[in-house]
C-alpha cells in the first residue's frame, strides 16, 4: 500500500511539473493532475508498456488540458513580453530592429498556434524549452528520428502558412 502511495505521489509530481510548462493556472493544474490520476486508475489496463508510465500520464494530462481549453474556448497564449528573456536582443540594435524582431516572434507564435498535435508541442519544446530531439522523443515514447521529422514537417507547414499570407497580401 505504501509503495502504491509513493508511486502515485511521484506520478502526480511528474505530471504537475509537465503541466506547468503548458499552463500557468495552478488550480487548473491541480484539477488536471487529479483527473489524470483517476484516469490512470481507470485505464491502467490499456497502458502500453512500450513507453514509460510518466509519458503515458503526461499524454493523458495534455489531452485533458486541451479538452478543457476547447470546452471553455480558452487558448494558451504566451505574451511576447514574457518571452523577452528567451530571445535576448542585441544591445546594438535600434528600436526599429527590436520592434521588427518582436513582430517576427508574434508571427512565429501565430503560426505555431495553428499547428496540430503533436507538431505544436514538439515545436514549443524545441524552441521554448531548448530540448533536443532525443529528449522530445522520450517525452512522446517515440524515436529520435520521429521527433526530428515531425519538427521539420511543422517547420515546412509554418513556411507554407507564411508564403500563403504573403501571397494573399500581394494579391490584394
Amino acid at each position: 500500500m505504501l509503495k502504491t502511495k509513493e508511486c502515485i505521489e511521484e506520478n502526480s509530481k511528474y505530471v504537475r511539473n509537465y503541466l506547468r510548462k503548458l499552463c500557468n493556472d495552478e488550480s487548473l493544474i491541480e484539477d488536471i493532475v487529479q483527473e489524470t490520476l483517476v484516469a490512470r486508475t481507470a485505464y491502467i489496463d490499456k497502458f502500453d508498456e512500450r513507453s514509460k508510465l510518466e509519458t503515458w500520464l503526461c499524454t493523458i494530462a495534455k489531452h485533458k488540458l486541451y479538452k478543457h481549453y476547447k470546452k471553455n474556448k480558452l487558448y494558451k497564449t504566451i505574451p511576447i513580453e514574457e518571452m523577452e528573456n528567451e530571445f535576448a536582443l542585441d544591445m546594438n540594435e535600434t528600436i526599429e530592429e527590436a520592434y521588427e524582431h518582436k513582430e517576427e516572434r508574434e508571427e512565429l507564435y501565430k503560426y505555431i498556434s495553428c499547428l496540430d498535435e503533436p507538431e505544436h508541442t514538439i515545436v514549443i519544446l524545441r524552441i521554448q524549452e531548448n530540448m533536443g530531439f532525443r529528449e522530445i522523443a522520450e517525452k512522446f515514447g517515440k524515436s529520435e528520428n520521429w521527433s526530428r521529422q515531425k519538427f521539420h514537417k511543422a517547420k515546412g507547414k509554418m513556411i507554407e502558412m507564411r508564403r500563403g499570407e504573403k501571397y494573399e497580401k500581394e494579391k490584394n
